[in-house]
């Protein structure tokens, strides 16, 4: 496997424990399964340590090896926990559905709720929703890579945000816009389009793009330079 890198050179993956954050989370489910630890199914988790903000992200995906309708094998769903340095959590990014990023109101106990058919998340929806019973797994980069380098559509889409998870998308959203997806701009007209499967050839991910006002494009997004370019058709 092409060993690849996963946070920008400013960020440090931290080694303190991340279970703590279980104390401030009560998570359920609507209509949906409790993940299969035997298929690898849980929440996968990360630390991230800003030492220019004296801040921590922690960094948890929770994975399903398929979605059921629509079908199609893994199915990923993030939030983002950020932590300030006496571990007050300041902020939480949540997927609501189609890794769109919402942000939670700050509270002391955040009840998540995991919902069919699309493994989003809804805050403080506890009507008809059990328990949701899950084993956690520590992300690590052989996993994170082997998401980032599957072909076609089990790829994991989330690459520009999830090696910064300061990325200006993720920290200056009003509740209920953004993406975690990656965004490449249109070079004609600045349109932002969001990214979904893209082609691997050697280290650099490519993928052919129309804008909303139909202008052709090529997206490329290398992993060493972690940078996202859009590409003029001449």
């Amino acid at each position: 496997m092409i060993s690849l890198p996963t946070i920008l050179p400013e960020y440090v993956l931290s080694d303190r424990s991340s279970s703590s954050w279980l104390s401030s989370f009560m998570f359920r489910r609507f209509l949906a399964g409790n993940p299969n630890r035997l298929k690898g199914e849980g929440f996968y988790q990360r630390l991230v340590f800003s030492p220019l903000r004296q801040e921590y992200c922690l960094q948890v995906v929770l994975y399903y090896r398929a979605q059921i309708f629509p079908y199609h094998i893994n199915d990923y769903h993030p939030f983002f926990v950020y932590y300030d340095i006496h571990e007050n959590i300041i902020r939480l990014a949540y997927d609501s559905g189609h890794h769109n990023i919402t942000i939670a109101p700050l509270t002391e106990k955040y009840i998540m709720t995991v919902r069919f058919p699309w493994h989003g998340y809804k805050h403080n929806q506890t009507a008809f929703s059990p328990p949701l019973k899950a084993d956690k797994f520590r992300l690590t980069n052989d996993i994170l890579q082997a998401w980032w380098l599957q072909i076609g559509k089990p790829q994991f889409k989330l690459r520009s945000k999830f090696v910064d998870p300061w990325h200006p998308g993720l920290t200056t959203v009003l509740p209920s816009a953004g993406s975690f997806r990656d965004e490449a701009v249109c070079p004609y007209c600045g349109a932002i389009v969001l990214m979904d499967t893209m082609y691997l050839k050697g280290t650099t991910l490519s993928c052919p793009i129309m804008c909303p006002n139909q202008h052709e494009f090529t997206a490329t997004y290398d992993f060493f330079s972690m940078i996202m370019q859009s590409i003029e058709l001449t």
